[in-house]
């Protein structure tokens, strides 16, 4: 009964930052409209800073790589909440060999990915 009780709250975790991170991407999706609609703002007028656009672009490229990041992080979270579950509560789909391989795979690529240095 204890284990249930474990494997449950591990669940809600794994929920929680999937949720989390689709909450960030979706405020970061916002924060990156808003630096596009700047640019092209500060393009139309004449007398538009260079440097400040190149500023601009150098953050939506780095909204875009934490964008890329936070779907890694979602990638492995659903992986390891795939074999969260075929620990607690074993059944015929979660139990299927290929299920558990691809899971493993999607964690660990997810996880060499975040943990890659830039």
């Amino acid at each position: 009964m204890v284990m249930m009780h474990n494997g449950r709250r591990w669940k809600k975790g794994y929920v929680f930052f999937i949720i989390r991170d689709f909450i960030l991407m979706r405020h970061d999706l916002k924060k990156e409209m808003k630096l596009k609609r700047r640019i092209r703002s500060s393009n139309d007028e004449k007398e538009s800073k260079e440097e400040e656009v190149e500023e601009l672009k150098k953050r939506i490229q780095k909204i875009k790589g934490d964008r890329v990041m936070r779907l890694m992080a979602v990638a492995t979270d659903v992986a390891d909440l795939f074999i969260a579950v075929v620990e607690i509560e074993p059944n015929p789909f979660y139990n299927h060999t290929i299920t558990l391989g691809i899971s493993g795979l999607v964690s660990t690529w997810a996880g060499w990915y975040r943990n890659w240095p830039s």
